[in-house]
C-alpha cells in the first residue's frame, strides 16, 4: 500500500495556503467596512516611514503615516496608521500633504486611510 504522507502534506499546505488568503480578504473587507462607517477627517502627513505590513506586493509600498488630523470644528490632534499603498498614490502621502481619513467614531485613535479619496484633488482644512 503505497504511503499517503504526500497527499497529506499537499493538503496541509492547501488549507495553509486558503487561509492566508481567507485572513487577507477578511483583512481587507474589514478595512472597507471601518472606512465607511467612519468619521470622514482632513488630515496633514507629519512624517512618513517605512511601515511592517503582513504582505506587500510589487506595485505598493508599505508605510506608516503620523498625520496632524483636522476634525470639522473640533481641536486638531495626531494619529497614525500602518497600510500598504499603491505606487501610484506614494506622491499623496509625502509630508505635508493633506489626505482624507476615515476615523473610528467610537475610539478617535483608530485612523484609517480611505484609498477612494486617493484618486481625487487633495483636501483642504477648513
Amino acid at each position: 500500500m503505497p504511503s499517503r504522507a504526500g497527499w497529506y502534506f499537499a493538503l496541509a499546505v492547501g488549507l495553509f495556503v486558503a487561509a492566508v488568503f481567507g485572513l487577507l480578504w477578511a483583512s481587507g473587507q474589514n478595512h472597507l467596512a471601518a472606512v465607511a462607517a467612519g468619521k470622514k477627517v482632513v488630515a496633514r502627513v507629519a512624517r512618513l516611514d517605512s511601515g511592517n505590513c503582513w504582505v506587500g506586493t510589487k506595485t505598493s509600498r508599505c508605510v506608516h503615516l503620523v498625520l496632524e488630523l483636522h476634525p470639522n470644528g473640533r481641536e486638531r490632534y495626531q494619529g497614525e496608521l500602518t497600510h500598504d499603498i499603491p505606487n501610484l498614490y506614494l506622491s499623496r502621502v509625502q509630508p505635508g500633504a493633506w489626505l482624507t481619513v476615515a476615523v473610528d467614531r467610537a475610539d478617535k485613535s483608530k485612523v484609517y486611510i480611505d484609498e477612494e479619496s486617493l484618486a481625487l484633488p487633495p483636501a483642504a482644512a477648513k
